[in-house]
C-alpha cells in the first residue's frame, strides 16, 4: 500500500488549512539534477546489502539532513513521517506490504532537529493544525564503501504527499559523508511508482483504489484522536449508513450519533483503530476494510474490539455506508497488513437495470447460503460459500479474525448445536456498477431447542455480509463478515 498517501485525508480534517505544494530550502540553494544510474533497474530503488552497509544511526542522519536540506518546513507548515518504509522494489504491491515502524518514524524525525517535523503517528502540539506533507522514506542504501564501516556515499529515495491539493513525488537524493557530515549533493525525480502487475480496470487500477481506502481508513483514524467516539465515527459515515448494534440495525448518520450520545461515555471516550486488510470493487468505487479497534473510557480503562466497513466512494471521498465494531478477548493480535482483495480482471459499468440484477442475484446468494445450511450443517455451509481469502470476526472470545472458509466452518459449527435453529435473510443490498463487491444486511432467525415445559424461543440478531466475484456470472462468496 502507498502510505504516501495514507494519511492526507486526515491532515486535511485536522488542518486548520492545507497548502498544495511543498515549499523547500531548495528555493534559496538549488540542488543539482543527477542523471540515472547506469544500468538501473527503474523498478528497483536498491537491495537488502546496500541497505545493511548504512549502519542504523549512520542512515538516520542521512534522511534527517534530506529533510533537513530539502523537506524542512516553511512559514506554517508540517512535515510527518510515515512509519511504514518504502520498499527495496519500486512496486505499489512491495510497497504495501512493508511493515511500520513508529521507532524508526521517531528517530528520523529526531535526527532532523527542526520545527514541526513529526512522527505521523504522534499528536504532536508543534504538527497539529498546519498545513504541509507526509515523507515516506526508504532505506538509505551504500553505493560507495569504505572498507567494511559502511558506506561514503549513498542513495535514499523519499515519497512526499501534500495534505491537500498536490501531485505525490518521490525524489531520489545522493548524498555524501565528509568530515563525518553527510551531505545532500544531487537528486533526480523518478517516475510514478510501478502497479507491479498490469492495470485490471478500465476504471481505476486496483492497487491505487485499495491504496486510496485504506488511506481513507487511517485518515479517519487519525482525525478520531482530536474528538471524542460518537463524532470521530459519525464523521465517516455516509449518510443512509447502517451500522450494526446489539439486536438491531441502525440506519441513518444522525439516528446513529443520537444513539451513540445517549450513553455519555462515548462523547468522553477515545477511539483508535487500525486497518489491517482492504479490498475494491473494478469499478474503484466501492470497498471494504476490517482490523482492530481501541476504545479508551473516561476513566482510562480499555475495551477492545474489531471492526468491519463497507466503504462507497462519492464526490466527498471514501465514507462508510456499511459499519459493524465488535468485542475481542485480551491478548496480542498481529497488525500486519493482509495482501489486498483486488478485483482478478475489468469489469464494464453496469447500468441501473443491471446493478438491480446483481443485487438480485447477492440476495439469492444469501438466502440460498441459509438453505444450504440446513440440509448440509452450518459448518460445511460456511465452508461452501466462503471465498479462500474470507475473514470472521470470531466473536468476543477470539482475540483475532478467524481466516479462511475452513476456519470459519470450524469456528461456527462448535457453537451451532447449543442454540438451535439458524436461518437468515438480507433485507437490504448494495452492489457495486461491476457487480462484483457487494454487502448484504440483514437479520440472523435463532430458534432454541425446544424442552419440557417451554415454548419455542426465537432471537433475532442482525448481520452484514461482505461478498465478491470475479465476474457477473460467478457465484458469489462471502469474504467478511
Amino acid at each position: 500500500m502507498s502510505q504516501s498517501r495514507v494519511f492526507v485525508v486526515a491532515l486535511c480534517v485536522a488542518a486548520a488549512g492545507c497548502a498544495g505544494t511543498a515549499i523547500t530550502r531548495e528555493s534559496f540553494i538549488r540542488i543539482p539534477d543527477h542523471p540515472p544510474r547506469p544500468g538501473a533497474a527503474p523498478d528497483v530503488r536498491g537491495t537488502a546489502r546496500e541497505a545493511a552497509r548504512i549502519p542504523p544511526d549512520q542512515e538516520f542522519l542521512i534522511l534527517g539532513e534530506v529533510v533537513r536540506r530539502f523537506y524542512r518546513p516553511m512559514m506554517q507548515q508540517a512535515r510527518w513521517i510515515d512509519p511504514q518504509p518504502l520498499a527495496h522494489q519500486r512496486t505499489r504491491q512491495a510497497d504495501s506490504l512493508m511493515q511500520a515502524n513508529h521507532d524508526w518514524a521517531i528517530a528520523i524525525a529526531e535526527a532532523a532537529h527542526v520545527p514541526r517535523v513529526c512522527p505521523l503517528t504522534e499528536a504532536n502540539e508543534q504538527c497539529r493544525g498546519l498545513a504541509g506533507g507526509v515523507l515516506r522514506f526508504s532505506p538509505a542504501y551504500a553505493v560507495g564503501a569504505t572498507g567494511e564501516a559502511g558506506g561514503d556515499s549513498a542513495l535514499a529515495y523519499v515519497r512526499y504527499t501534500p495534505v491537500s491539493q498536490g501531485v505525490t513525488s518521490e525524489i531520489e537524493f545522493f548524498l555524501v559523508r565528509r568530515d563525518s557530515i553527510w551531505r545532500v549533493v544531487s537528486k533526480r525525480t523518478v517516475l510514478d511508482v510501478a502497479a507491479g502487475t498490469a492495470a485490471r480496470s478500465d476504471v481505476s487500477d486496483p492497487q491505487t483504489a485499495v491504496d486510496g481506502l485504506l488511506a481513507a481508513d487511517r485518515a479517519f483514524a487519525l482525525a478520531a484522536k482530536t474528538t471524542d467516539l460518537a463524532t470521530a465515527l459519525a464523521n465517516m459515515f455516509v449518510t443512509n449508513v447502517v451500522v450494526q448494534s446489539p439486536g438491531r440495525h441502525i440506519r441513518g448518520r444522525d439516528s446513529v450519533l443520537q444513539a451513540l450520545r445517549l450513553n455519555l461515555d462515548n462523547t468522553r471516550s477515545r477511539v483508535d483503530w487500525t486497518p489491517i486488510r482492504g479490498g475494491v470493487s473494478s469499478d474503484g468505487e466501492h470497498g471494504f476494510t476490517f482490523g482492530y479497534v481501541t476504545v479508551t473510557r473516561p476513566d482510562g480503562s480499555e475495551q477492545l474490539g474489531k471492526y468491519v466497513a463497507y466503504w462507497v466512494r462519492g464526490d466527498a471521498g471514501w465514507r462508510v455506508a456499511a459499519y459493524k465494531r465488535v468485542p475481542r478477548a485480551p491478548g496480542e493480535v498481529s497488525l500486519a497488513m493482509l495482501p489486498p482483495s483486488l478485483p482478478k480482471r475489468a469489469l464494464p459499468r453496469g447500468d441501473a437495470a443491471t446493478v438491480q440484477r446483481y443485487a438480485d442475484e447477492l440476495s439469492l446468494a444469501e438466502h440460498t447460503f441459509s438453505r444450504d445450511a440446513a440440509p448440509m450443517g452450518l459448518g460445511p455451509a460456511f465452508e461452501k460459500w466462503g471465498a479462500p481469502d474470507a475473514v470472521n470476526t470470531g466473536g468476543q472470545n477470539s482475540a483475532e479474525f478467524v481466516q479462511g472458509p475452513q476456519a470459519i466452518a470450524r469456528l461456527v459449527s462448535a457453537g451451532a448445536a447449543a442454540v438451535g435453529t439458524i436461518t437468515w435473510a438480507p433485507d437490504q443490498v448494495i452492489v457495486s456498477s461491476t457487480g462484483d463487491l457487494g454487502v448484504s444486511i440483514g437479520t440472523i432467525h435463532i430458534t432454541a431447542p425446544a424442552t419440557a415445559g417451554s415454548a419455542v424461543a426465537t432471537r433475532d440478531v442482525p448481520f452484514f455480509t461482505i461478498w465478491k466475484r470475479a465476474w457477473a456470472t460467478d457465484p458469489w462468496r462471502y469474504v467478511a463478515e
